[in-house]
């Protein structure tokens, strides 16, 4: 497995951490700002990473 491929697993889990971290503040803390925050944040670090790996499944 080359260094490339396991950044982009890397990526993958960390910005599915970063989304269900949110998801615990806003559920847990109630503190809507910090938690959709932190959710925008995973998103937008592996928006194009669920893409292709959704895309390279199907």
């Amino acid at each position: 497995m080359n260094k490339v491929q396991i950044l982009f697993y890397v990526n993958i889990i960390v910005s599915l951490a970063f989304f269900v971290f949110g998801l615990y503040i806003v559920i847990y803390d109630s503190s809507y700002f910090q938690g959709l925050l932190t959710m925008g944040l995973g998103f937008s670090i592996g928006i194009n990473d669920w893409i292709k790996l959704l895309k390279k499944k199907a």
